[in-house]
C-alpha cells in the first residue's frame, strides 16, 4: 500500500501546520484537501495513511454540526468528488478532548464521525461505502499535554489505497500518478 499522512491540528477554524488555503474561514480549499489526501506517487517503501485532521465545529457535547462545521464538510465533499481520489475509500475517525467520562467521549467520538458521514453522503451524494466510520474517544489526543485543548476535538480524514499488484498480478489497484 502506497500512501503517506498529512494532519494539521485544528483550534477554532484555523488549521496549524496546514498550507495556507487550509487556514479559509469558509472552509479548506478543496484542492489543498486532495492534496492532502491524493496518493503519492514514486516513494518505494512509503506505507502510511494520508490523512488530514478537519475543524469540523459541533454543538458543545453533541454531534449537531455548526454552520462553520457544514462548511469545512462542503470543501471536503468538493474534494472527495476529485477525480484523483475516485475509487477511495476513507475512513472518518472522530477524536474528543478529555472533558467527561471515556465512555461518553467514546460515544461522542463516534456520534460525531457518523455525522459527518452521514452529512457528505446525504448532502453531497459521497456513496455510504466510501466512508467507514469510527471514534477513539479522547485516546488518541493531537496536543498530549493538554488533554481538554480544543485541537484534540477533531474528524480525522484518513484515505487508504488499494494494495498494488505484485509482479505478474493483474488488477484494478495500484497507484494514482498525479
Amino acid at each position: 500500500m502506497i500512501t503517506r499522512v498529512l494532519t494539521a491540528a485544528a483550534i477554532g477554524g484555523i488549521l496549524i501546520g496546514a498550507a495556507p488555503a487550509l487556514a479559509d474561514a469558509t472552509g479548506p480549499d478543496p484542492a489543498a484537501i486532495v492534496e492532502g489526501l491524493a496518493p503519492v506517487t514514486g516513494l518505494e517503501g512509503v506505507s502510511e495513511a494520508r490523512a488530514v485532521d478537519l475543524a469540523v465545529g459541533f454543538a458543545t457535547g453533541s454531534a449537531e454540526l455548526t454552520p462553520g462545521g457544514r462548511a469545512q464538510l462542503d470543501s471536503l465533499a468538493a474534494a472527495l468528488a476529485d477525480p484523483r481520489l475516485e475509487g477511495l475509500t476513507f475512513d472518518v475517525i472522530g477524536h474528543t478532548d478529555a472533558r467527561g467520562a471515556a465512555d461518553l467521549n467514546q460515544r461522542l467520538s463516534e456520534a460525531r464521525a457518523r455525522a459527518v458521514a452521514d452529512y457528505l453522503s446525504r448532502r453531497h451524494g459521497i456513496d455510504p461505502a466510501r466512508l467507514r466510520v469510527s471514534g477513539e474517544g479522547e485516546t488518541r489526543p493531537k496536543n498530549p499535554f493538554d488533554a481538554s485543548a480544543a485541537e484534540n476535538r477533531r474528524v480525522e480524514i484518513r484515505a487508504y489505497l488499494p494494495p498494488e499488484p505484485m509482479d505478474g498480478e493483474s488488477g484494478a489497484g495500484g497507484a494514482i500518478t498525479e
